[in-house]
């Protein structure tokens, strides 16, 4: 039922396209702020989605195979198993001069 067959008034146009325009204001700002980010960086942003794609891989392999297992541990290790990448990195690795 439309809300001129209930009688209500229509809604300005604005109303129907301003979430709209909000969520890609937003994710033009999100796209600038990690770009600025990745131009800042020393190491060149190429490692870790390789990293990521063969830790899925090597998860959904395991996945496949049906047994339990702890995806944190799994091949390839670039960081020790268990760890977040933020805690307990050193200077030296990550890229900058101590």
């Amino acid at each position: 039922m439309s809300d001129r067959s209930r009688g209500l008034p229509d809604a300005p146009r604005w109303q129907t396209w301003l979430p709209h325009v909000l969520v890609v204001a937003w994710l033009v700002y999100l796209g600038l702020a990690v770009w600025q980010h990745a131009l800042h960086s020393v190491q060149p942003p190429l490692y870790d989605p390789l990293g990521y794609l063969s830790k899925a891989m090597s998860f959904w392999r395991a996945v496949e195979q049906g047994g339990l297992f702890n995806p944190l541990s799994l091949e390839p290790t670039a960081r020790p198993p268990d760890t977040l990448g933020w805690v307990g990195v050193s200077r030296a690795r990550r890229g900058r001069p101590r």
